[in-house]
């Protein structure tokens, strides 16, 4: 059983007057305080330190503030999958699916991680690719978003599929394009959220979203 590994102002003195939180590969935790907040996958935590000026200006980035579009394409409309993949992709849809709410989800935690990581752990296999899952208690999640740096987009992009989506209970697959990914400064609808990380870190860096 995997366990969970938070680190709280650890040794990023760089981000001090920020709050953030680092989650290790092949971890699970629940947030029930989920803020404002810039989110970054890398598979290596030097990737980080090497980004470290590009983070600083997301999280003080200020200006328009826009209505973030939720929707994203479900994760087989992307492209061909094996068939083991494609298993693993249904019965965790149907694991979800038999779940009334997120607060039911909570009842049956062991069984949803060994679901997300035999699901990870195959998509691994089939593309050497680690990944983030996320899970929310609602089905549009992100409210408002920063304009974030010209080159964020491009350098330090990433990919979103919908795995499963309901008005109570919705999940999200992530992956960085490149060796790290960094998202806007944004905020949500709600402050639950269940992640499940697979070769790669995720850090949470906290910060109010703000308009010049």
């Amino acid at each position: 059983m995997l366990c969970k590994i938070i680190a709280k102002n650890g040794d990023y003195n760089v981000f001090n007057g920020f709050d953030y939180d680092v989650l290790l590969p092949q971890s699970m935790h629940i947030t029930h305080d989920l803020r404002d907040h810039v989110v970054i996958w890398s598979g290596s935590s030097q990737t980080l330190d090497e980004n470290i000026p590009v983070i600083l200006s997301v999280l003080n980035q200020s200006g328009r503030i826009m209505s973030v579009t939720n929707s994203c394409q479900t994760f087989f409309q992307h492209q061909a999958f094996s068939s083991r993949l494609h298993q693993h992709y249904n019965d965790l849809n149907k694991f979800f699916s038999r779940l009334d709410d997120f607060d039911q989800l909570m009842t049956q935690r062991d069984d949803l991680q060994h679901q997300l990581m035999a699901f990870q752990a195959q998509l691994y296999q089939c593309f050497k690719q680690g990944s983030i899952i996320h899970v929310y208690d609602c089905d549009v999640v992100n409210a408002d978003m920063a304009t974030p740096p010209v080159d964020l987009n491009q350098t330090f992009s990433y990919q979103k599929f919908t795995l499963f989506s309901s008005a109570l209970l919705s999940a999200y697959l992530y992956y960085p394009t490149h060796q790290i990914a960094i998202t806007p400064l944004h905020s949500h609808h709600t402050r639950r959220c269940l992640i499940s990380t697979y070769r790669l870190y995720e850090w949470s860096i906290s910060a109010p979203l703000k308009c010049a």
